[in-house]
């Protein structure tokens, strides 16, 4: 028997992938490091002693 024909033909490629493919850019960096940083200057104005919402007091 002989191998069958493809269908389709090869996909074209056009090179290697560019080098800076799937890096973030300096501009996304930036907002993020400015979002972090907003997050971190936030207070939990609720619970200054560090305790949990979800926390409850031990029965006595």
């Amino acid at each position: 028997m002989s191998a069958s024909t493809p269908s389709a033909p090869a996909p074209v490629r056009c090179g290697p992938r560019s080098s800076v493919f799937g890096r973030p850019s300096p501009e996304l960096l930036a907002r993020a490091r400015r979002g972090y940083a907003r997050f971190l200057a936030q207070t939990d104005h609720g619970n200054a002693e560090g305790a949990t919402d979800n926390q409850q007091e031990s029965p006595r």
